[in-house]
């Protein structure tokens, strides 16, 4: 088995000529149909097609492409085999889950996969430590601070809020500071945000600082979801894209912490769903609620 990037693999065709049958391709969603008939062409060989994505995930990114040439070539694979009725072609939804803590796949089937079933054989006892760090009033390991601040603008065309830098640095100390060993994911819907937020968080020890988009197929014990906006979000097409969102919210495995604020999240038509499953679950809070460092040490 010979694992690489399409482009990659295009490079080094004619080493898998006539020797490799099978193409797995995953993160099908972010591939696109000429990236892979170019590996197929290139190895020759290929006599079965294997492609496994998440369509209610982020896509392959086509923004720029003219809408007449979307169907030469320039949307993902996973959308290609899906839309085709072919006797020759299988296609199988999988239900079951192997990353989030137990509690957290109702949340998360109710809010990202709406109409779909998720199952886990996850256990609680593999994935704890969360209630550990904080004190909630719910058992789902989930959580919005609500932070405001002001939203100003980053060159060239993004966004940042230092107040909500701060708020994520706490975060990431205080979660440092009772438990060293859990990995930390702070992702953002903006690259101005994550920016700061690199420059802001000198210990990146077990800690990953990315856009959400780069975060896609990665995952961490605690994630931070850093929201910015403070304002025009109703219809704000990049902070509503629900595939954006999922991924946000799924890349999880313990425990997830949204940062924003509220009333700029809420009136989000892509986020509203979101903060009602966190209202219902009391699970929203002005400060962070961390457990007293002392009883968190002398319980572990």
């Amino acid at each position: 088995m010979v694992c690489g990037t399409t482009a990659m693999i295009i490079r080094v065709a004619e080493a898998f000529s006539e020797k490799s049958t099978v193409l797995f391709v995953d993160e099908a969603g972010t591939v696109d149909q000429a990236n892979v008939a170019a590996v197929l062409a290139q190895v020759g060989s290929i006599k079965k097609l294997v492609v496994v994505g998440d369509s209610r995930q982020l896509q392959v990114y086509n923004r720029g492409v003219p809408e007449v040439m979307l169907d030469m070539g320039h949307r993902s694979i996973l959308s290609i085999l899906q839309q085709n009725k072919s006797r020759g072609i299988l296609q199988i939804a999988f239900q079951y889950t192997f990353r989030f803590y137990p509690l957290l796949v109702p949340l998360i089937a109710k809010t990202c996969y709406k109409g779909m079933v998720l199952k886990t054989n996850v256990t609680a006892e593999e994935r704890k430590g969360f209630s550990g760090i904080f004190a909630l009033h719910s058992q789902v390991p989930a959580f919005i601070i609500n932070v405001t601040g002001g939203e100003e603008k980053s060159f060239p065309t993004s966004s940042k809020n230092s107040t909500q830098t701060n708020t994520v640095c706490s975060l990431v100390n205080g979660i440092r500071k009772r438990n060293t060993s859990f990995k930390i994911g702070v992702i953002s819907l903006y690259n101005g945000q994550k920016d700061e937020l690199y420059e802001a968080i000198k210990n990146k020890n077990n800690v990953k600082i990315s856009s959400v988009d780069s975060f896609q197929g990665r995952e961490a014990d605690i994630i931070i979801i850093v929201t910015t906006r403070t304002s025009n979000t109703e219809e704000n097409y990049f902070f509503n894209l629900e595939e954006r969102i999922t991924v946000a919210m799924t890349r999880v495995q313990r425990g997830v912490i949204i940062v924003g604020d509220l009333n700029a999240v809420q009136n989000a038509p892509g986020w509203r769903n979101i903060v009602n499953e966190f209202k219902d679950l009391n699970a929203i809070y002005k400060e962070i609620p961390f457990k007293c460092y002392a009883s968190a040490a002398a319980k572990k």
